[in-house]
């Protein structure tokens, strides 16, 4: 009868450092391509946030009210929110009827070329040039951050902007109660509503977009302080390790500016960077 056999200890010693020399080999060979996939992976995840991002940002700019776009330290983006446009009767029709708008005095109502909605709280635009003294400052009765205009020119008490507490109502006969003096006609005869200012802020290794406060003279600049530490914010994007917001208003008021968007997010030991352009529609 012949007796089953064993294995040795050296047998044994030498099957287990065969299986962990191979184990080591497979996982360095499996590790790398893990490793790429995993990156690549994080990669994908960051553009395709930070183009979101981008295109979120870009969407608003080119909803905004012309020539009120305006960047501060390159970290501080705002504009004027339209939410919807229509042009003005400035002259009677054929027959000598229609309410054109009156730019010589208070007007309480005039004609638009079809309809014109007006939401609650929504404010009337016209001509609004987006001007500065010589300080930099927003022109009283020209830019829509300013105040009403002093005089004489434009003539005092009159604006681009209807009065916040101004009663509208929308249809082909746009009413303002009180009646109110815009400052300039538009070259084209264009109206626009606009609702609230949008703001977006980067800082703390984030971007976030901010609305529902008032409109003022400077740039809000931190959303720690007022008017944006009172308004509504919602957080757009995080990981952001460099982010620039330069604007070209052009050569006039009345053509084309470039906004440039450049922003870094990192994640992971993986960063990456893109660089967005919205032209910037300026015609009053």
């Amino acid at each position: 009868m012949t007796l089953p056999r064993g294995f040795t200890l050296i047998e044994m010693v030498m099957v287990i450092a065969l299986s962990g020399a191979v184990l080591a080999l497979v996982s360095t060979v499996l590790t790398r391509p893990m490793e790429h996939y995993v990156d690549s992976a994080r990669r994908a995840e960051l553009v395709d946030v930070a183009e979101s991002a981008l295109q979120i940002m870009a969407r608003d700019v080119r909803s905004a009210l012309p020539n009120s776009l305006r960047v501060s330290s390159g970290r501080a983006l705002e504009m004027v929110n339209v939410v919807a446009g229509a042009r003005y009767r400035a002259e009677p029709d054929g027959s000598g009827g229609g309410d054109p708008l009156d730019f010589a005095a208070p007007d309480g109502g005039f004609d638009v070329l079809g309809t014109l909605s007006v939401p609650p709280g929504g404010r009337l635009v016209i001509y609004n040039l987006g001007a500065r003294d010589a300080g930099g400052n927003p022109l009283p009765g020209a830019n829509v951050y300013a105040g009403p205009s002093p005089g004489p020119l434009p003539v005092a008490g009159s604006h681009v902007i209807s009065p916040s507490g101004a009663t509208l109502s929308g249809g082909a006969l746009v009413t303002i109660n009180p009646p109110f003096q815009f400052a300039l006609p538009s070259p084209q005869r264009r109206v626009y509503v606009v609702d609230q200012p949008i703001s977006y802020l980067c800082e703390g290794g984030q971007i976030r977009r901010y609305t529902g406060y008032g409109l003022q003279p400077s740039q809000p600049v931190s959303g720690s302080l007022p008017p944006l530490s009172a308004a509504s914010e919602a957080l757009l994007t995080q990981h952001v390790t460099g982010c620039s917001f330069t604007y070209d208003a052009g050569l006039s008021n009345q053509g084309r500016g470039l906004l440039t968007l450049s922003l870094t997010l990192s994640l992971g030991g993986e960063s990456i960077s893109l660089l967005h352009q919205v032209h910037v529609d300026n015609s009053p």
